[in-house]
This record gives C-alpha cells, sequence and structure tokens, in this order.
C-alpha cells in the first residue's frame, strides 16, 4: 500500500536495469495505481519497446 516507497524501488530498478522490460512493467503498474496514468503509459511503452514480441503488449498504443 506504500506506492510512493514502491515508486522510488521501481525507480532504481529500472536505471539499474535499463533495458529489463519487467521492472518498467511494474512501474506502470504503481503509477495506475497512483493514478499517474500519463506515467503509467510511458513505462508501459518503454516495456513493450524492450519485449516487443510479447503478447502483453500485443494493444499497447505509443505513448505520447
Amino acid at each position: 500500500g506504500d506506492f510512493s516507497a514502491a515508486r522510488d524501488w521501481i525507480r532504481n530498478a529500472t536505471r539499474r536495469a535499463r533495458e529489463d522490460w519487467r521492472p518498467w512493467l511494474v512501474e506502470a503498474r504503481i503509477a495506475t495505481e497512483q493514478g499517474d496514468i500519463a506515467a503509467a503509459k510511458r513505462a508501459l511503452a518503454r516495456a513493450a519497446a524492450l519485449n516487443p514480441r510479447s503478447p502483453l503488449f500485443g494493444a499497447v498504443p505509443p505513448s505520447r
């Protein structure tokens, strides 16, 4: 339930593993839970760009 701390943690994870799609997906979920839809879309787009063959991202629109 501490989304602020979770978001700080996951941002550190995305900095350490920039090419790993999984932390970006988690960041999208956390941002969604906080109501930051723009940030969630950006994180989801990054995850999809890093793993374009995944069926998880079949309908991800490009981020704005």
